[in-house]
C-alpha cells in the first residue's frame, strides 16, 4: 500500500509494503545465434585419376591443412 504526504507536485510517496528477502545465486550467461555462415573462398576438388571414391574422411565445413587425406578411392 503506497501513501503520499502532502499535496502538489512535490509530495513523497512512502511504501509501508511488507519486505521480500531475496536470494543470490550465480547464473551462466548463454547467447544463442541463430544464423548461417558463409566462407569467403570456395574450392573445386577434381580428382586426377579414375576411380569410385570409398571414402570421405573430413566433413564439409571443417578445417583441413595442406596435404593432409581429404578421401579414399578404390584402387
Amino acid at each position: 500500500m503506497r501513501k503520499t504526504e502532502g499535496k502538489g507536485p512535490g509530495r513523497v510517496a512512502q511504501d509501508r509494503g511488507r519486505a521480500h528477502q531475496g536470494c543470490a545465486a550465480r547464473l551462466p550467461i548463454t547467447f544463442e545465434f541463430g544464423r548461417q555462415t558463409e566462407s569467403s573462398q570456395q574450392v573445386e576438388i577434381r580428382a586426377r585419376v579414375n576411380g569410385l571414391l570409398e571414402q570421405r574422411l573430413r566433413t564439409e565445413g571443417s578445417m583441413v591443412k595442406a596435404g593432409q587425406v581429404l578421401f579414399r578411392m578404390d584402387q
